[in-house]
């Protein structure tokens, strides 16, 4: 690829936990996106489409599991955008067969 393609990666390919195999599953992967809000499914898109996702479905789900974090965070923003980036790592890491 060129250096906007494959370089884009590079530095997570590098990754023990991601390694070459991995990126290429995040590639090929496809991951719905649960978010019980439009932040929490803003951050989570964002966050799988930055990591190379091959494809990213929105299903608003008012009934998505709870963010276990939730009470570390004192305003319902921070908390959205805290749910929306541990749910999206949550997918990576089971797409490329990490621990959860």
């Amino acid at each position: 690829m060129t250096q906007d393609g494959a370089s884009r990666y590079d530095r997570q390919a590098r990754l023990p936990e991601i390694g070459a195999g991995g990126q290429a599953r995040i590639r090929g992967a496809r991951a719905e996106v649960r978010g019980r809000s439009a932040v929490e499914r803003e951050i989570e898109t964002e966050y799988l489409v930055r990591a190379g996702i091959g494809e990213v479905v929105v299903v608003p789900d008012r009934d998505a599991e709870p963010f276990a974090h939730a009470e570390h965070f004192t305003s319902e923003a921070s908390r959205a955008v805290g749910a929306g980036a541990w749910r999206a790592l949550g997918a990576i890491r089971r797409i490329v067969g990490a621990p959860t």
